[in-house]
């Protein structure tokens, strides 16, 4: 998905969908590591949404984890590499070990929940626009936004054991993290003929154009032209600097993966008065 954060909890609760066949091996997390260095993870699963379930400890049917993870060695020190901490050093911060994860089968359009608990509040996610709206999506699997957790351990809201305290659940929020899956693509359905083929020529693959669109805003005490225009310019090569090293997850992804390429960049200048400010 994404680990920009911005906020966080105990935890969080996304669905997501099989656009085929896969079996779900593993997550990564965002964990900023702000109040300790060890964290007791349980993560649950539901076929279905978790949005009505997120208090009923009988409809998570799946334990997928149940374990303890620590702050990695060489994690930022925010003494000494300040407080924002890279998207690189994000991406490394909480991978669960692959043998503490119990492989979870989704089959093609079925509807999974998630519902990530730390014993930390360190665990890091973003704010959404819409609960259900997709996030990030690919050809095996879409992510739709959900909730943040405010409280731990799960399940225990208005309990005696849970302080008589009902639970607080944000939302929307966008899960920070990364899911790791096996899948099978199609294989041959005949052996191939060992009879004399001609290869036909090449399919040209078609190319997609995409446009991007990114908003900031800038104030100036003397009204110069020329000082709107270099900070719009050192703007832009900022969103650019970013795009290319990694720090837009999604653009980034489709970078790497399907070859994504800039092309061209406009940058249009629009006065307060035409946004109806003065």
């Amino acid at each position: 998905t994404t680990f920009k954060d911005g906020t966080g909890s105990f935890g969080g609760l996304f669905d997501m969908m099989a656009k085929t066949d896969l079996t779900l091996m593993g997550i990564d997390l965002n964990m900023d590591w702000n109040t300790g260095n060890t964290a007791h993870v349980f993560i649950y699963a539901r076929k279905g949404s978790w949005f009505g379930h997120q208090n009923n400890a009988t409809s998570w049917t799946h334990l997928l984890v149940n374990t303890t993870i620590h702050r990695p060695l060489d994690f930022h020190n925010r003494s000494e590499d300040g407080q924002y901490i890279p998207i690189p050093v994000k991406r490394e911060s909480a991978i669960v070990p692959r043998n503490k994860f119990t492989p979870l089968e989704m089959k093609v359009d079925e509807t999974w929940a998630l519902y990530i608990c730390s014993s930390l509040a360190d665990f890091r996610y973003t704010l959404g626009t819409s609960i259900g709206k997709t996030f990030a999506s690919n050809s095996e699997l879409r992510i739709m936004e959900g909730a943040g957790a405010a409280d731990y351990p799960p399940f225990l809201g208005g309990t005696p054991e849970g302080g008589g305290v009902e639970y607080t659940f944000y939302a929307p929020r966008v899960f920070n993290g990364q899911l790791r899956y096996d899948y099978v693509s199609e294989c041959p359905s005949e052996s191939p003929s060992s009879a004399l083929t001609v290869t036909p020529a090449p399919t040209v693959m078609p190319t997609l154009t995409t446009t991007v669109s990114y908003t900031f805003y800038v104030e100036h005490e003397v009204k110069s032209k020329s000082t709107v225009e270099q900070d719009m310019e050192s703007g832009v090569r900022d969103v650019l600097d970013g795009f290319l090293g990694g720090n837009e997850d999604i653009l980034h992804g489709h970078k790497t993966k399907d070859e994504l390429v800039i092309e061209r960049v406009v940058a249009n200048m629009v006065s307060p008065a035409e946004i109806g400010c003065e």
